[in-house]
């Protein structure tokens, strides 16, 4: 539980930005949305709300991967259109 919410939001953050005062804020608010998203799941469904949290957290962490302007899966295979010169 730990590990899972001191790695997995600055590892989030970091796919998103390179400048570090935008990487403490965006690791912040993904460790505040998976601590509260994580205690509401458990609470719905009755479970473990440190495992829920640390779900919450890898969720955000797969979503980061993905959908990263830089570093992520689709942005490494979706070319961004260039706007033609006229001549």
């Amino acid at each position: 539980m730990v590990v899972a919410m001191q790695i997995t939001p600055a590892a989030s953050a970091y796919l998103w930005t390179d400048k570090l005062s935008i990487m403490l804020v965006l690791s912040g608010l993904f460790g505040n949305i998976s601590a509260i998203v994580g205690y509401y799941i458990a609470a719905l469904i009755d479970t473990s709300i440190s495992g829920s949290m640390a779900f919450v957290t890898g969720i955000l962490f797969v979503i980061s991967f993905i959908f990263s302007p830089k570093l992520g899966l689709i942005s490494k295979y979706v070319k961004p259109v260039r706007a033609s010169t006229m001549e």
